[in-house]
């Protein structure tokens, strides 16, 4: 089955450079909704819109869209399950109603056209948009990166909380460095010190000095 998203042109039909603006004031839902009446009075039983449309649930363009940047369209579809795939893109307009809604309005000409002139309008479809999609490029699925394990936590109330060790190893060189800077923080003559944070400090140095075996 063909993804209705991204955009899948038909392999060898040329892009057109510059869009026309859109004359016709049409919403992509009415444009959208024009589109499959048509399609189902063609005789369509599997319809692929393809374009860079954001979709709803169902799979078809929503109503609401964001600016993109390539407004083409494509609309694949089988006569049965086990027939080819048959395509009308266009990528004649600005915006991803207008080219839906030319494509409609092709559809309608052309089963006006078949049905005036009785020509079956299976083989006449089938020689107008014969064309088989592009081969899906098989793309590796991308590699995840190894997250960094997260901080190792301290018991609540641990002298290594206090001095703000971060890491299961701890030596007696990165107690002094962070007493040093921790000291001059809460250092009561300091502005924003604190006596309570600096007594909790002096403790908790105390305890380290201890751990590694210095009085």
């Amino acid at each position: 089955m063909l993804p209705p998203y991204p955009l899948t042109w038909p392999a060898g039909r040329r892009r057109r450079a510059t869009p026309e603006s859109t004359k016709t004031a049409v919403s992509l839902a009415s444009a959208r909704d024009h589109l499959l009446k048509q399609m189902d009075a063609l005789g369509a039983k599997i319809i692929v819109i393809s374009s860079n449309a954001a979709l709803r649930k169902d799979g078809l363009p929503s109503a609401r869209q964001p600016k993109l940047g390539d407004m083409g369209v494509a609309v694949w579809f089988k006569w049965t399950l086990t027939s080819e795939w048959l395509c009308i893109s266009c990528d004649l307009y600005d915006s991803i109603a207008g080219n839906i809604r030319a494509i409609g309005l092709s559809v309608a000409e052309i089963r006006g056209f078949t049905n005036r002139l009785a020509i079956p309008m299976y083989a006449t479809i089938g020689e107008l948009f014969s064309c088989k999609p592009p081969p899906v490029e098989q793309k590796p699925p991308p590699k995840q990166e190894k997250q960094p394990p997260p901080p190792h936590k301290w018991p609540e109330g641990d002298w290594r909380n206090v001095l703000q060790i971060v890491g299961k190893v701890v030596t007696y060189s990165q107690v002094q460095t962070n007493y040093r800077r921790l000291a001059k923080q809460y250092h009561p003559d300091k502005p924003g010190g604190s006596t309570i944070k600096f007594q909790e400090l002096q403790e908790a140095y105390e305890k380290a000095k201890k751990h590694f075996g210095f009085k």
